[in-house]
């Protein structure tokens, strides 16, 4: 029994020491909407391992559903789609402001998707891949404990509306 207290002691000790090195420049969130379009995991980082603000990247995946019509082009005209899913992998490069609990977010990325749309009509499902460039503005606090939370839109633009469109996002993780 005191063999075990040591070591978790000492593994304590340099769990410890190692999120003071590393200042919160690492961090995995739960995200809502967003890049994540619907629900998703990211992980954030910075290029400098010791700073807790500067430029960095994100990575993560997300998974949405849809329920509504959209409709779509198949080799005989028109067709009506009830219910898409959707894959997105967001990729992104990010610049942190400040210096403190509360920082300013700005990045630009790209959603690689993957869309699997039932068409109401019966006929075989649609699969669309694609990529779907943004920007990314928000608030980011990041508490002493190492808590995450993140709020802001994309901002993305609708080539086939030929407008820009707001996503809201809201995160909440585990800065380290």
């Amino acid at each position: 029994m005191r063999r075990f207290t040591i070591i978790l002691t000492v593994v304590a000790a340099f769990l410890s020491a190692s999120s003071s090195y590393c200042q919160n420049s690492r961090a995995v969130y739960l995200e809502f909407l967003g890049a994540s379009n619907g629900i998703g995991v990211g992980y954030d980082a910075r290029f400098d391992k010791d700073a807790a603000s500067g430029l960095g990247w994100r990575a993560g995946i997300g998974f949405g559903y849809s329920s509504g019509m959209v409709v779509g082009v198949s080799g005989s005209g028109y067709d009506f789609y009830d219910q898409s899913f959707r894959l997105a992998v967001p990729l992104e490069i990010n610049y942190l402001f400040g210096k403190k609990a509360s920082r300013f977010d700005l990045g630009a990325g790209a959603m690689l998707c993957a869309d699997r749309y039932t068409s109401m009509s019966g006929s075989d499902p649609k699969n669309v891949t694609g990529v779907i460039p943004y920007l990314s503005t928000g608030y980011r606090l990041v508490t002493r404990k190492g808590f995450v939370l993140r709020a802001g839109f994309l901002t993305v633009y609708d080539f086939n509306g030929k407008n820009f469109v707001f996503w809201p996002h809201l995160g909440f993780g585990w800065a380290f």
